[in-house]
C-alpha cells in the first residue's frame, strides 16, 4: 500500500553523515554534551574504525564526568590511531578519573 506506515517509514529522508556530523559538533560546541554524545555514537556505528569519532565520544563522556567510560573510548581511539592529541586527552581523563576513584 502506498500509504501504509511501512511505506512512510522508508520514504522519510535520512540525514547524511555530513549533516549528522555538523549537528553533533554544533551540539558539542554549544555544550550540549548529552545530545552530541548520542550523535557521535550514531556516527561511530557507521565508522567504527575512525579514531576521530571515538575521541569525540570520549570528550563528551569526559565533559559529562563519565570518566571510566571516557577512558574506554579514548583507549579505542588510541588503538586505532596513536595521535598526540588523543594521548593528551587520555591524560586529562586520567587526571580527573584519579580524583574520583
Amino acid at each position: 500500500e502506498i500509504f501504509s506506515k511501512k511505506f512512510l517509514l522508508y520514504e522519510i529522508p535520512q540525514k547524511t553523515n555530513v549533516e549528522i556530523e555538523k549537528e553533533a559538533w554544533n551540539l558539542y560546541f554549544h555544550q550540549n554534551f548529552e545530545k552530541a554524545l548520542i550523535l557521535f555514537r550514531e556516527i561511530v556505528e557507521k565508522n567504527p574504525n575512525d579514531a576521530t569519532w571515538w575521541n569525540s565520544i570520549a570528550m563528551c563522556e569526559y565533559e559529562l564526568y563519565q570518566y571510566k567510560q571516557a577512558l574506554i573510548s579514548i583507549n579505542k581511539a588510541l588503538e586505532l590511531k596513536n595521535e598526540s592529541i588523543y594521548v593528551l586527552n587520555k591524560a586529562c581523563i586520567l587526571t580527573e578519573y584519579g580524583e574520583y576513584t
